[in-house]
């Protein structure tokens, strides 16, 4: 009897044994593909040139967003915006700031580089734009007449030559309402 009872606890071990491995091998999956799969719950990839909106505390903003680039909505949130370069090479984020009185770029951005400097689009909206070490940094707005939208494009600046083009047709499509 006690040699049948030693078995039959050696077969629960090794059950319960086999049981957590699966529960163990489950969860390091689960934390290897999360990364990977999460960030793409909300990207959308459209055939064709698309405005997006941004929206935060009643202001809003539209950009139009390139054929075949991902765009892509933080757990889809309204107030923030990520498009990316069908090749991944660049990343810009869209915000939109209601309160800012013409659009600036934050001095520690360009700290030790000359400033922002100031420009007025063919759309007749003024845009602020810096370089840093790892990004560049634009504002886009009405000059002092209401918000305006905060662009980051993420690279060095040999990184984003290349992108240059893209990027300025980019601020030409934002469109700052309220």
């Amino acid at each position: 009897m006690t040699a049948q009872r030693a078995r039959r606890a050696r077969s629960i071990a090794i059950g319960i044994g086999a049981g957590v491995l699966v529960v163990v091998a489950a969860l390091a999956l689960g934390a290897y593909l999360a990364p990977r799969v999460l960030p793409n719950l909300f990207t959308e990839v459209s055939d064709e040139a698309h405005r997006q909106t941004i929206i935060d505390a009643g202001t809003s903003a539209t950009v139009v967003v390139p054929a075949g680039w991902a765009s892509q909505r933080a757990w889809g949130s309204e107030s923030e915006l990520v498009v990316r370069s069908p090749d991944g090479g660049l990343s810009v984020t869209f915000t939109i700031s209601a309160d800012a009185a013409q659009p600036t770029v934050a001095s520690d951005d360009v700290a030790g580089r000359g400033g922002a400097v100031v420009e007025r689009l063919a759309s007749g909206l003024d845009v602020a734009h810096a370089q840093t070490d790892d990004a560049l940094v634009l504002a886009v707005g009405r000059g002092a007449a209401g918000p305006s939208m905060r662009m980051v494009a993420t690279g060095s600046r040999e990184d984003l030559a290349p992108y240059r083009p893209v990027i300025a047709d980019l601020l030409e499509s934002v469109r700052v309402g309220s």
